[in-house]
């Protein structure tokens, strides 16, 4: 007669092992292999529903989870953050698109560490141009006080170096800061030096 499996049993599917315990299946854990870095005001949000159509492509329902940038998260709950891509099915490509990942200096280590493997698509502007429809739409979301364009980017530097600025920055710290949110180079270098150029 089969044997019957001995307490505790653990009520999922699994297998009746020598020792009478029940042991958990494997369950697949869904999640991100591409991510759209940015630029900010750059076209990202266009080619995040161009990709959602693509058969081969899932997108996470929330554009900007933002889930890896600390201090600005969409998306704070790890577990809320993977269930995102719980409806992917037979998609080759996972991913998400959230600008702040290209300018928050802490997230490059962080994917890398989560998915090394990963591809990123990154879209870039002028940075001038890109820097004053950043500024637009600060102000209409009501973010941004200073009314004059040139007098927020003359104001930049002691937002940099007012901790009191950071600690009550009612919206992302980087989309207050025009022009530093501009500088490609060193936002960059940050993926190139942990990640595959390929």
């Amino acid at each position: 007669a089969a044997r019957a499996c001995a307490r505790p049993v653990i009520h999922s599917p699994g297998l009746c092992t020598e020792s009478g315990f029940k042991i958990m299946s494997t369950i697949l854990i869904k999640k991100p292999n591409f991510f759209i870095l940015g630029a900010g005001k750059s076209g990202t949000t266009s080619l995040y529903y161009s990709l959602k159509q693509h058969p081969d492509i899932f997108m996470s329902a929330i554009k900007e989870p933002t889930f890896f940038c600390e201090g600005f998260q969409v998306v704070k709950n790890p577990i809320s953050y993977f269930e995102l891509f719980d409806p992917a099915t037979t998609e080759t490509a996972i991913g998400e698109a959230s600008h702040a990942y290209l300018t928050n200096p802490s997230t490059a280590r962080v994917l890398n560490g989560l998915f090394p493997d990963a591809k990123f698509i990154v879209i870039l502007r002028n940075p001038a141009e890109r820097a004053y429809s950043l500024y637009n739409q600060m102000c209409r979301s009501g973010f941004e006080k200073i009314g004059c364009f040139e007098k927020a980017l003359e104001a930049e530097e002691e937002r940099v170096n007012s901790q009191r600025f950071k600690d009550d920055c009612p919206q992302y710290f980087y989309n207050f800061l025009y022009f530093r949110s501009g500088l490609y180079g060193e936002q960059l270098q940050r993926y190139f030096s942990l990640f595959d150029k390929k």
